[in-house]
């Protein structure tokens, strides 16, 4: 049975190629938005979706007209459920553009039939009332979560259709643009598209616009092995890795050069051949690192305050986020309660500074940026490691620990 290609497969085919075209000349600074617009945010709204591109973006709200947002909340939402989230409602809808329907590359026979199962069941796990995994209610969702932790600005999450209040000066768009599964040889590719429009409220003016890409790829038997849960996993970590770098590239990454590397601690030994590599007899164990300016601090164009300096840390499984602790005063966190023993994790960390008296995040630490490029993640094999966990520092608890 050949692919089955409709009109609107060759419009996402067209979407990610072009914007796999424009992806190098991007609005700003290439890994984030630059400083002199970021100082004027006070007030942002986080909005679900693609930013309007033939509309006028106002602070008045015309019932007739679907409000600040424009016309784009007529075609997406009708007819589709919203979830609460605070006071506000964010719809659910998944536009038809998401669906994973780019299936390029070199797949015949037997394996074009595959394919277009997989594609199927990812398109059918999507629309169902239990997936909804990947669709842009869910990123907006995320990249919230990371910035409301930030003292300012003020951050809020609205649904396209939501009044904007007065005091608002800028909106951050941000959607799943496409999915598309490329077939590379005996590997299938997934990659995840999101946009990133930051508009400012009072003239409508684009400020930055960027696509961020999530990339991951393996045998497509092991994608679709066991229910498809690799997908599942896959699509877990797309938005957890995307919603972070739409924050950090909208608002709180500068890049500041450092040093930053895994330590010893009492219960926490290095590999020798390896110090990323560690092990620990203890299930509380703490995690320590070395932190360095590798520049004086005089040559940035905007005031740090190197000797207020705190960390983010996360802690990881082979599938997911089991611990996150924000705001660690010094270079060592004693784990509060017990991991798991016999198990591995992966775990990082981030500086935290005090820039022009707000706050700014460095780079998470990792052992190599290889996949991580200015922007995108790009893994090898989703089964023996996710992109978004490369080169993180890996931990094993040992079997007999206490």
């Amino acid at each position: 049975m050949p692919p089955r290609f409709s009109f609107a497969t060759l419009r996402t085919v067209l979407l990610a190629a072009a914007c796999i075209g424009v992806a190098g000349a991007q609005e700003g600074d290439v890994n984030h938005v630059a400083e002199d617009i970021r100082s004027e945010i006070e007030h942002i709204v986080v909005v679900p979706g693609a930013s309007p591109t033939d509309q006028d973006i106002t602070g008045t709200y015309d019932e007739d007209g679907l409000g600040a947002a424009g016309g784009y909340a007529a075609g997406a939402q009708l007819g589709t459920p919203s979830i609460n989230v605070g006071p506000v409602s964010v719809g659910t809808t998944i536009p038809e553009l998401i669906f994973p329907g780019a299936i390029v590359g070199g797949a015949v026979g037997e394996m074009q039939r595959s394919v277009q199962e997989f594609r199927d069941a990812l398109a059918e796990d999507l629309a169902g009332s239990t997936g909804r995994t990947l669709n842009s209610s869910k990123l907006a969702r995320q990249v919230y979560q990371d910035l409301r932790h930030m003292p300012s600005p003020d951050a809020r999450l609205f649904a396209v259709s939501t009044p904007i209040p007065e005091d608002i000066d800028t909106l951050l768009y941000v959607g799943i643009r496409d999915i598309a599964i490329d077939v590379d040889g005996g590997k299938a590719v997934l990659k995840t598209t999101a946009e990133v429009t930051l508009r400012r409220l009072s003239d409508g003016e684009r400020l930055d616009r960027r696509w961020i890409y999530y990339r991951d790829k393996d045998s497509l038997s092991n994608w679709t092995d066991n229910d498809n849960q690799l997908w599942h996993e896959y699509a877990n970590f797309a938005l957890h890795y995307l919603g972070r770098e739409i924050a950090a590239t909208a608002l709180s990454r500068v890049d500041i050069d450092h040093k930053l590397e895994p330590a010893k601690s009492d219960s926490v030994k290095l590999k020798r051949s390896n110090p990323w590599q560690a092990s620990s007899k203890s299930l509380a164990p703490t995690l320590a690192w070395n932190f360095e300016l590798e520049d004086e601090t005089s040559q940035y164009p905007w005031d740090i305050d190197a000797s207020n300096v705190s960390f983010d840390l996360e802690i990881y499984d082979r599938q997911r986020l089991v611990f996150i602790q924000r705001q660690i005063p010094q270079a060592s966190f004693e784990f509060p309660s017990q991991l798991e023993p016999c198990k591995n994790y992966l775990w990082t960390v981030r500086p935290s500074f005090s820039v022009n008296g707000t706050q700014r995040h460095g780079q998470w630490m990792r052992k190599s940026y290889e996949n991580v490029t200015e922007n995108a993640v790009v893994g090898e094999k989703a089964s023996a490691g996710h992109a978004y966990l490369q080169g993180f520092a890996t931990l094993k608890i040992d079997c007999r620990a206490k």
